[in-house]
């Protein structure tokens, strides 16, 4: 699920193949579901504008629709050769940036809907996240399993990418701080691991406490608050120390 920039909707996916917009002050459906998907839909975003949503789909494609009529804008992004699991725009909104069980990380042009370059590669296994920093320069992707136990940060001018490791069993996704000086990775291990995206180190002791594998590790607005959800049915909010 995502928020719109301006807090008024929800966007949320389904296993049924369609894409809901939600009445955040009310709680209801907004228009009809947005369908094309052939397979089920594992992640949505909005562009940072708020007229785009962008949606992964398992049957291998990337999709972009208005975020006001629920249309399609442009043709399904195609090239992935298994599941997209997860999108994110750029903050000028101007590249979707997509993760696929292909082992890939793929730029798009949110005007044509075409790639941007070439496919980024050097995961060893599937890639389960993908998520640009606050100034759009960086990029970090997640390994989604015991094949590439992984984390990348990405430099978009340069295509070059560090690796770091720290989970044994892989991350389930990532996430810049707001300034951008850190990432934080939700690992399979039960733990929440924190990085410097600039000299690719590790930073501090893992975050320990959930009973099961973390699903999701997010900031608050401020650097200090994190949010965490796990697989043992529980969310979790952290005051960082400075």
């Amino acid at each position: 699920m995502a928020f719109s920039p301006d807090g008024r909707t929800l966007v949320s996916c389904s296993r049924d193949r369609t894409v809901r917009l939600w009445d955040t002050a009310t709680g209801h459906p907004i228009g009809v579901p947005f369908t094309g998907h052939t397979a089920s839909v594992a992640a949505v975003a909005f562009s940072p504008d708020g007229t785009l949503v962008a949606s992964a789909g398992r049957d291998g494609t990337a999709r972009l629709s208005d975020a006001e009529t629920g249309h399609p804008v442009g043709h399904p992004l195609v090239g992935c050769t298994d599941a997209v699991v997860s999108v994110a725009f750029h903050p000028d909104g101007t590249l979707l940036a997509s993760a696929s069980r292909d082992r890939t990380v793929r730029l798009w042009s949110t005007a044509t809907g075409r790639p941007v370059g070439h496919p980024l590669t050097g995961h060893t296994g599937p890639v389960s996240s993908v998520a640009f920093s606050p100034d759009g320069k960086l990029l970090v992707s997640t390994g989604d399993d015991s094949r590439d136990t992984t984390l990348r940060i990405w430099t978009l001018a340069t295509g070059q990418h560090r690796p770091l490791s720290g989970h044994p069993h892989g991350e389930y996704r990532a996430s810049f701080s707001p300034d951008g000086s850190v990432v934080a990775s939700a690992g399979r291990d039960k733990t929440v691991r924190f990085w410097d995206p600039a000299r690719g180190r590790a930073l501090g002791e893992p975050l320990a406490g959930h009973s099961g594998g973390v699903f999701t590790a997010v900031f608050g607005p401020a650097d200090d608050l994190l949010a965490t959800s796990s697989v043992d049915k529980t969310v979790r909010l952290w005051h960082l120390a400075a």
